[in-house]
């Protein structure tokens, strides 16, 4: 089953893997899943690319219905309201935008990722890895900004100023498209991380290392860099996503942002 939603094209995949899971048709999934879209899973899960196929084919063979009552849950309730989470997105776009969004059972996947194959924009969503599903519509949203940006720069560069700039720009859009969910579920932590960051950030500026940053710091820092820019320093976020790197420094930016966050 396909289907468009003007800029957008929907492939659930996942639905192909839970019929054959249903029937207990392991051949099907190996031959008509596995082998089927192998690609996509290759290029959107480097963890594919480690393992042999016979690590893969075991792996799926242990799966149960019942390890996918998440999915099951998104089929039947949250899956007919796509065409709602799109048009959202769709009306804070910041460019011109055309990608596929396949949704799938990917083993080893990321929850979200979006690559450029074969010139086509690409995002993944890796049903199984989503634990709550009220993230989903966040997860899409975080994607699709940086299906934005991927638009303007198909292979960036893997260093730390991309990815931050990347991920803050695609927090940031979902922040916008989705703004009555709280921050801390745009920057995937827990809500308790989220409170202890705020009360502590002058000891958690002040102690900064780069080189180990915390992931749930690292979320909380790059959102707020986009943040900063837009909002306290009159940048137009739609030309953020075009440019080719951060347009202040995080060594600029961190007494900016403290200057202005702690009283």
């Amino acid at each position: 089953m396909i289907f468009h939603r003007g800029k957008f094209e929907v492939i659930p995949l996942y639905r192909e893997f839970l019929k054959f899971l249903k029937e207990k048709d392991f051949g099907s999934i190996e031959k008509n899943y596995l082998k089927r879209y192998e690609e996509y899973f290759k290029k959107l899960c480097s963890r594919w690319n480690i393992f042999e196929e016979k690590d893969i084919i075991e792996r799926v063979k242990k799966s149960k219905i019942s390890h996918y009552s998440n999915v099951f849950e998104f089929d039947s309730k949250v899956y007919p309201h796509m065409d709602k989470f799109l048009k959202e997105i769709d009306k804070h776009l910041l460019t011109d935008l055309s990608c596929k969004i396949i949704l799938y059972i990917g083993f080893f996947c990321p929850d979200g990722k979006t690559i450029v194959h074969n010139d086509e924009i690409i995002i993944g969503i890796s049903l199984d890895r989503i634990n709550d599903m009220r993230n989903f519509p966040l997860i899409l949203a975080h994607e699709t900004g940086h299906a934005q940006r991927r638009k303007f720069f198909p292979n960036p560069e893997d260093s730390f100023e991309e990815n931050f700039f990347s991920e803050g720009i695609a927090f940031y859009f979902s922040y916008k498209v989705f703004p009555g969910s709280k921050i801390y579920r745009h920057l995937f932590i827990k809500r308790g991380e989220y409170s202890y960051i705020m009360k502590n950030i002058k000891d958690i500026l002040d102690n900064l290392d780069r080189e180990n940053m915390r992931r749930e710091v690292l979320n909380f820092l790059s959102f707020n860099y986009v943040k900063f820019l837009v909002e306290k320093l009159g940048f137009k976020f739609k030309e953020l996503i075009q440019k080719e790197s951060m347009p202040l420094s995080l060594k600029e930016f961190l007494p900016l942002f403290k200057k202005n966050i702690i009283p």
